[in-house]
């Protein structure tokens, strides 16, 4: 499997469908459901109530990986304004501040709108994302705490995959010192996220997956669409935000990379068991995680040029600094990657 070259996501990619989207978040929703499951049984089994197999432990493990890859789709979808949008419509609906006939879709909005209290908030949502991911895109808790380790280790990893890849283009024979690479890469990035989730993690996985799925279908109600002239729910959450005067990322590169986090550190709950066994490879040549982690690093890039020109707006042209630029800052993950 040749990989492409990386590079940012280009102004004509086609956005993601519903159909796409809603398929990203019933998967979102099915991690989050088994951790949960998962959760349930060994707290049966802790009072005595259930017999579970030997690999209970190991299921706690891989539980807790589910719900983290499930809450990693949802906070790259934060941005991607699917929550925040319908929640900035039931507030001006609620408020008188929205002159449009709502239809059919007053009450669901409704009802999510009465819901607010029992999910979090949007500020408490940054601040769990922050302790979890770091600052993805957008402000970090009040608390200033955030995971500032997390997307070092997972560029580390997308990269230690890529560049295998690159390598086994040109040989057939194991790359032994890449995979030693991507183990030590993957024990780092696995740690990391352990000690950064918690019990509550499974549970909050949940919630914010159910809370997707019902805005999702506010988003794409027939009757939003006619009343914003919208071709799709993109030009939904666009509106929406123009009512607002609020303003969110290109929604492709968050969906994507969203899709492309999740399965990175769903796979890793299963290389957990690999990673106890000395020496053993954790991915064979062409493996399919190998075209999340470039898809992931693609959708990074894009993001990371986001905050950059954000923080500095250029005063002139960027100097010519190869396939990542010259950012000027001699400190940059991104810019030390040197693809």
């Amino acid at each position: 499997m040749r990989q492409r070259p990386l590079f940012g996501y280009a102004a004509g990619t086609s956005r993601p469908s519903e159909t796409e989207l809603a398929r990203l978040i019933a998967e979102g929703d099915r991690h989050a459901g088994d951790a949960l499951s998962s959760v349930f049984a060994i707290g049966l089994d802790m009072i005595g109530d259930i017999e579970l197999p030997p690999s209970a432990a190991v299921q706690v493990d891989r539980a807790q990986m589910r719900a983290l890859g499930a809450l990693y789709l949802a906070a790259d979808l934060e941005p991607a304004g699917i929550i925040s949008s319908v929640e900035t419509l039931a507030t001006l609906s609620a408020t008188g501040a929205i002159n449009v006939d709502l239809g059919p879709v007053a009450e669901p909005l409704h009802t999510f709108w009465r819901a607010r209290n029992e999910r979090p908030s949007p500020t408490e949502r940054a601040a769990f994302y922050g302790r979890l991911f770091g600052s993805s895109f957008g402000s970090v808790g009040a608390d200033g705490i955030a995971n500032r380790d997390f997307e070092t280790l997972m560029l580390e990893l997308c990269e230690a995959m890529y560049r295998m890849d690159e390598r086994q283009m040109v040989s057939s024979h194991l790359d032994t010192a890449s995979n030693a690479r991507i183990r030590s890469a993957a024990r780092r990035l696995l740690g990391n996220l352990v000690r950064a989730g918690g019990g509550v993690t499974p549970f909050l996985a949940a919630e914010l997956m159910t809370a997707l799925k019902r805005a999702l279908a506010i988003l794409k109600h027939m009757h939003l669409r006619q009343v914003f002239a919208a071709r799709d729910i993109w030009d939904v959450v666009t509106a929406i935000q123009r009512q607002a005067r609020t303003r969110s990322g290109d929604p492709r590169v968050f969906v994507e990379r969203g899709r492309a986090g999740m399965t990175i550190i769903v796979w890793l709950a299963e290389a957990a068991q690999k990673l106890r066994q000395y020496g053993q490879p954790l991915i064979a040549p062409q493996d399919p995680i190998t075209r999340s982690a470039v898809n992931w690093l693609q959708a990074s890039l894009t993001v990371s040029e986001w905050q950059a020109q954000a923080a500095h707006p250029p005063a002139s042209p960027a100097a010519d600094g190869g396939l990542w630029g010259n950012s000027g800052n001699g400190g940059s993950d991104w810019s030390d990657l040197r693809l």
